[in-house]
């Protein structure tokens, strides 16, 4: 092999670190446009000029109107806890409905996704049924934002399965004061 042959790998090396190093990048260009088109077309074009997107999340209240959120963390935790886990097929939308009504950002965000869910026919079909009771909740921190946990005792039946066993579950969430309001902004259920 010649000296030329020995080096080679060294060079590619070389210049591969100084294209990285300069912006440059080894992917093929058309390829990255390919990939934006895709996702174009996954998503569909942006709304025009008075156009609206009908699958837009719903705009957050203004801080201050969290119509469940309650003046203490402790409360809205305990609401939102006892909310959750007491629910039917028939019931599910209007109760996370409730539960969007006393959380901001990811949080709500969740609630409307599971409420949207639960108007389906199919679940609505499956005639489920949760009771839960609230046993313990726990918030620590200070000023504007806290962490909390919630107890609950909960139970589920469905026709097809009938009564399940009782079960705890334990729920991390964070609070935020919003003007007058405690709200809960992340949303964590555990097994």
């Amino acid at each position: 092999m010649g000296r030329l042959g020995k080096l080679a790998p060294v060079l590619a090396a070389a210049l591969a670190t100084t294209a990285l190093a300069s912006g440059c990048s080894l992917e093929d260009p058309y390829e990255q446009r390919d990939r934006e088109a895709a996702a174009r077309d996954a998503l569909g074009e942006p709304p025009r000029g008075g156009d609206v997107r009908t699958d837009a999340p719903l705009a957050e209240p203004d801080p201050g109107t969290f119509p469940g959120a309650a003046g203490a963390p402790e409360e809205t935790l305990a609401r939102a806890a006892r909310l959750a886990g007491n629910w039917t097929s028939e019931t599910a939308p209007e109760v996370f409905g409730r539960l969007v009504g006393l959380s901001a950002g990811n949080a709500r965000a969740q609630f409307e996704l599971i409420a949207a869910q639960a108007e389906s026919e199919a679940q609505r079909r499956a005639a489920a049924t949760a009771t839960a009771v609230v046993e313990a909740v726990v918030v620590r921190g200070s000023g504007d934002r806290r962490r909390g946990l919630a107890v609950t005792r909960e139970r589920m039946a469905t026709p097809s399965a009938g009564e399940l066993p009782e079960e705890y579950r334990v729920t991390v969430a964070t609070l935020e004061r919003r003007g007058d309001a405690w709200v809960i902004t992340e949303w964590e259920p555990k097994q």
